[in-house]
C-alpha cells in the first residue's frame, strides 16, 4: 500500500507499507523451514529544484519472523544491500538526482 501526498508542485511525500510473506515446506524430520514473513514501513521526500533535477530523503525499516529455507531464525534484508545480522534493519538515502 502506497501513498504519495503532493504538497506543492515540486515537493511530494510518499509513505508505504508492504507484507511479505512466504509458506514454508516440511522436511522429512518433520521441521518447517521457509515460513518467514516481513513487514516494512517506508517514507520518503522528494524536492523537485528543476525539471530534471531534485534532491530526496528516503527512510525504511523492515522486521523479519519466522524461519529461513536454511531453517536458521529469518534476517532482514533490503534488496542490494544485503542481509542484516538480525530480524530488522534501518535504510536511509539521500541523493541528488539529475535526469539527463
Amino acid at each position: 500500500m502506497t501513498t504519495q501526498f503532493k504538497y506543492t508542485p515540486a515537493f511530494f511525500l510518499t509513505a508505504s507499507y508492504d507484507y511479505l510473506v512466504g509458506k514454508g515446506v516440511m522436511m522429512a524430520d518433520g521441521k518447517e523451514v521457509g515460513a518467514q514473513h516481513y513487514n516494512q514501513v517506508s517514507l520518503s521526500a522528494d524536492y523537485f529544484l528543476s525539471k530534471r533535477s531534485d534532491v530526496y530523503l528516503a527512510a525504511a525499516w523492515q522486521r523479519a519472523s519466522g524461519t529461513s529455507s536454511t531453517g536458521a531464525p529469518a534476517v532482514a534484508d533490503f534488496v542490494n544491500q544485503g542481509d542484516s545480522s538480525n530480524n530488522h534493519q534501518i535504510y536511509l538515502r539521500v541523493g541528488l538526482r539529475h535526469k539527463f
